[in-house]
């Protein structure tokens, strides 16, 4: 299977603004049965994030855990959330919500790209999808749309 990189361009102009967004997209990958790794530097977005994945649904919440090593137990968890510093060796989704490349995106079969509307952020995710180019990953981009009700 080929590696591919879906880019989300979000019309916020912050992550913190497009994390109940990733919160579904984690869904869709968890119900899919694959494992996902959401990374980001920011604790804040990490606490965020976790706060979300067990409240964004009123009846239900996605299992998940905060990684440090591969020494840890979480064979029990398809959703780990980590800063970057350590990578879980058996997860196939990388949720990259960093504006930054992880060295080690070789090892996930699917890369998802959290790209907010902030030209510096943009400029950082372009370099990105020129990498994974020139790697020869699968390449495609979303455009999230929100309409008003």
């Amino acid at each position: 299977m080929q590696q591919e990189a879906i880019f989300y361009l979000f019309p916020e102009t912050s992550i913190t603004e497009c994390l109940r967004d990733v919160c579904h997209l984690v869904e869709k990958c968890y119900l899919d049965g694959k494992k996902v790794f959401i990374q980001s530097p920011i604790s804040n977005v990490l606490q965020q994030l976790d706060d979300l994945l067990w409240t964004f649904h009123d009846t239900s919440f996605l299992p998940h855990a905060f990684f440090q090593s591969n020494e840890q137990i979480i064979e029990n968890f398809n959703i780990l959330l980590g800063n970057g510093d350590n990578v879980p060796l058996n997860q196939n989704v990388l949720v990259n919500s960093c504006g930054s490349t992880l060295n080690c995106y070789k090892q996930f079969q699917q890369i998802l790209e959290i790209v907010p509307n902030d030209e510096s952020i943009k400029a950082v995710a372009r370099e990105r999808y020129k990498l994974y180019q020139t790697e020869g990953l699968k390449l495609s981009n979303h455009k999230i749309t929100r309409s008003l009700l």
